[in-house]
């Protein structure tokens, strides 16, 4: 699966018959777009039971939603009936089994690397076609680039460089090719045309010679090879994503220049360094209103009730869990601690602003906000690394509880407002349409003082996802079976409104995928 990032630039299909949900702020990647209590690709059509909130999902290629949505069902393009297959949660769910190495196309099973026709819902074989080449395996279907995420992230996947990858766009040629209207069929008469090319697409499937040959070299949607490291001292280039090198000890690299931050000894963790950065902290605290404080928070275990019968069908049954003693990171871990075990090579960047606005990396000020954009595997890297884990949902849930209270928000019973939590709440983010610097609204504290278990943004936590607490583990540990494909995520974030702040409240993505509105927290 690609990976892609959630946020506000997330697309959304609406057909006749077909309904389009979105449960309060939940941020699908984008090349997703919200349906039911999930996601579906843009290149889909929502399809839900009003009922159950189911998200299921018809592809384009058929006629939309069958008219009886609680039937779940999807109709056929050729004749407007029911189709041999569902429409299930996140995926499509055919009439019969398909091997473990094959997927659906249609009402036929297809080996797991071959694509689909756009139009098949028969058992057709797929034309062979120039243009499918040199896309990726998620995007190539038949001649078609099926663009899943942005321009750049096309381009780093060998295909439509250059052009913007609008939906359902068409790739000529191999890699280094643009985006077009134009689709050459194997038995077309080509041409190539490079008058005045160096580099990049022929016109005809291939490339023009000599093509750029330095290491730091791209070609420019004219055919001219440049150098994206020009003028750069450090950092990722722009267009092309190369290192141009790194600074030498005691600076950091700020707009492709190398700086030596400035923090005077005793100068408030929040204090500009100069450099784009904050002066920050000591491994081990964490920057609160200017002050370094311990980052880890002892919390005593204990039998509490976790759950609710009166929430979302996902939060049930009520049931008895016993938690043993554990330490709970005081907040969010921010982009600057994230940044601690990037550079002593352990971690993997997240996603940086200068591609997706809506991501903390790389965005300036944002040391003490959450980091976003990362999975589910980083963040548990992370907290590895600092010789902690992800913490279990039971554990979570018993840490928002202010150790297992019966309350509804992390800060007692009061209704959510800004003066609790960063939430949609005068607009997303309490007007500011983004995350705010974590431990920014003491009063939303719990019990024991952990900031932002309401809102700012959505916690990984260790759990596979099931839809309900029936056969959840009563000691407290990670709920995990060999077949989960999903992950847990707690707590709401900033476009969250009141109801989806509630501790009970869990929603569910894929581990490899990563949200503009999600982050983590760990234990140890």
């Amino acid at each position: 699966m690609s990976r892609a990032v959630a946020g506000v630039f997330a697309l959304a299909f609406l057909l006749a018959g077909c309904d389009d949900y979105d449960l309060g702020g939940f941020r699908c990647p984008l090349g997703a777009a919200p349906c039911g209590n999930g996601c579906r690709p843009v290149d889909s059509i929502c399809c839900f039971t009003s009922k159950h909130r189911t998200s299921s999902y018809c592809p384009l290629w058929t006629n939309g939603c069958y008219p009886n949505n609680e039937e779940r069902a999807c109709r056929s393009l050729a004749t407007g009936e029911r189709a041999e297959f569902c429409c299930g949660n996140m995926g499509i769910i055919g009439s019969h089994d398909c091997p473990q190495d094959h997927h659906h196309c249609g009402s036929v099973c297809r080996p797991a690397d071959e694509p689909c026709c756009p139009e098949e819902t028969t058992d057709q074989e797929c034309p062979t076609a120039r243009s499918s080449q040199g896309c990726p395996r998620d995007q190539a279907m038949c001649g078609y680039c099926i663009a899943t995420a942005t321009c750049r992230m096309c381009n780093r996947g060998g295909c439509c460089a250059g052009d913007p990858c609008a939906e359902k766009s068409r790739c000529v040629g191999v890699e280094g090719s643009v985006c077009g209207p134009i689709r050459f069929e194997p038995e077309e008469e080509c041409t190539p045309d490079c008058t005045g090319r160096v580099c990049g697409p022929d016109g005809c499937g291939g490339t023009c010679r000599p093509g750029c040959t330095g290491l730091t070299e791209y070609c420019t949607g004219a055919g001219q090879c440049e150098d994206d490291c020009a003028g750069m001292q450090c950092g990722i280039s722009p267009i092309a994503g190369y290192d141009c090198g790194s600074c030498p000890g005691g600076q950091v690299c700020f707009v492709g220049a190398c700086c030596a931050p400035d923090c005077a000894p005793g100068a408030p963790c929040d204090q500009p360094d100069g450099c784009g950065r904050a002066c920050g902290c000591p491994n081990e605290q964490v920057c609160v209103s200017g002050s370094c404080l311990d980052a880890w928070i002892a919390i005593q275990g204990g039998s509490f009730m976790m759950g609710s019968d009166s929430g979302y069908d996902n939060e049930a049954p009520v049931h008895q869990v016993v938690v043993a003693w554990f330490e709970m990171y005081r907040s969010e871990v921010t982009v600057g601690q994230y940044r601690a075990c990037v550079n002593a090579g352990t971690c993997t960047a997240p996603l940086d602003a200068s591609d997706y606005p809506v991501c903390n990396w790389g965005q300036p000020a944002r040391d003490h906000h959450p980091v976003t954009c990362l999975d589910w595997n980083q963040a548990s890297a992370y907290c590895a690394w600092l010789g902690g884990r992800l913490p279990s949902e039971a554990e979570w849930e018993y840490a928002a509880r202010g150790g297992g209270r019966e309350v509804t928000y992390p800060w007692g019973d009061d209704a959510p407002s800004c003066s609790y939590a960063v939430m949609d709440y005068g607009g997303a983010g309490c007007g500011e349409d983004r995350t705010w610097a974590v431990c920014s609204l003491p009063a939303g504290n719990t019990a024991h003082g952990l900031c932002d278990m309401a809102g700012n943004v959505w916690e990984w936590v260790q759990d596979g996802y099931h839809p309900n607490y029936i056969g959840a583990p009563s000691d407290g540990s990670a709920w995990e079976e060999p077949d989960d494909t999903q992950r847990v995520m707690r707590g709401g974030d900033y476009g969250n409104t009141a109801y989806d702040l509630r501790i009970t409240v869990r929603i569910y993505g894929d581990p490899g995928d990563l949200y503009a509105g999600v982050g983590f927290r760990c234990v140890r």
